[in-house]
């Protein structure tokens, strides 16, 4: 009976995970965190404040205006760089 409990808690909890989606702009900004993870040239403490509630607000507020409009949500999705995250942002900027 334990075990059922703990089966049917355990699809409970993927139910909801799955319910939650996050917009393009939301997967954007959270790829360029991850990227910047993974980048030496920026410091620890330049990734925390990025990725601190009001500046990842803020990243998602300016892609909304400029990125998805112009399709440059799937550019920065494909980025596997910074400078290819700043490939696309010069690119909208043409736009």
């Amino acid at each position: 009976m334990r075990y059922c409990a703990i089966l049917a808690a355990v699809f409970f909890t993927m139910g909801l995970v799955g319910c939650e989606s996050k917009t393009d702009c939301e997967k954007a900004v959270d790829h360029i965190l991850t990227i910047s993870g993974k980048d030496p040239s920026i410091s620890r403490a330049e990734r925390e404040a990025m990725a601190e509630a009001n500046n990842r607000k803020s990243m998602i507020d300016q892609c909304n205006q400029s990125f998805r409009p112009a399709g440059g949500v799937d550019c920065v999705l494909e980025a596997k760089s910074l400078a290819d995250v700043d490939t696309c942002r010069q690119k909208m900027m043409t736009k």
